[in-house]
């Protein structure tokens, strides 16, 4: 059986790709191409595997391995050319949105730290905030959080110390106005330049 997961790259820069594999006994190949007339090149780097469900997810199409729990629900929306998940709130109202990411095996010892990446954006009240919990272990904790309007879209790095297994999840509280999100991306090792862990930058 043959799986494949076409990427079309557009843009200049890195672009993170996951693809889940199903079976015990796999070969992988990556294939690259341009289009008649077109230049350019490819690169790829840091190829890896890892046991568990992706939890990475660009929204283009669905909200991949992640759910929805609470009073307000993510949903995908356009905005120009770029697709992201977003929690609205019209005025004299509130919510909250949480979204709960899939389980991640991380019992390899040389993992001592992951590191989340996403891309956010807050708009409406200042009272709009979102909340970064991890669930290690079973005990859940508050890694990070922001309030009030972000001016546009910005990336956060997050640094994540292992267990044996974890699960991430965000949560927006929303009086009016959205709180949006694109981009999850989980990188198994600590994050570049500076990032937070715990609500400190480390």
């Amino acid at each position: 059986m043959v799986s494949s997961k076409i990427v079309n790259i557009s843009e200049h820069g890195w672009t993170p790709v996951s693809v889940d594999v199903r079976h015990t006994d796999y070969q992988l190949s990556i294939n690259g191409g341009w289009k008649a007339g077109d230049q350019g090149y490819l690169a790829i780097d840091h190829v890896s595997l890892f046991t568990g469900i992706c939890p990475d997810c660009d929204f283009e199409n669905d909200l991949c391995n992640w759910k929805n729990n609470g009073t307000v629900s993510w949903n995908i929306t356009r905005e120009g050319s770029r697709k992201f998940i977003s929690s609205e709130v019209s005025l004299n109202g509130t919510g909250v949105a949480r979204l709960v990411g899939p389980l991640i095996n991380s019992s390899e010892p040389r993992m001592f730290k992951s590191c989340l990446r996403f891309s956010y954006s807050i708009k409406g009240a200042a009272n709009n905030t979102l909340w970064v919990y991890v669930n290690i272990n079973g005990i859940k904790s508050v890694y990070w959080n922001c309030a009030g309007s972000s001016q546009g879209w910005i990336t956060q790095y997050i640094n994540i110390l292992n267990g044996s297994e974890f699960q991430i999840e965000f949560e927006g509280n929303v009086e009016y106005g959205t709180v949006n999100i694109d981009d999850i991306l989980v990188l198994y090792r600590t994050c570049p330049g500076k990032s937070f862990y715990l609500g400190h930058i480390i």
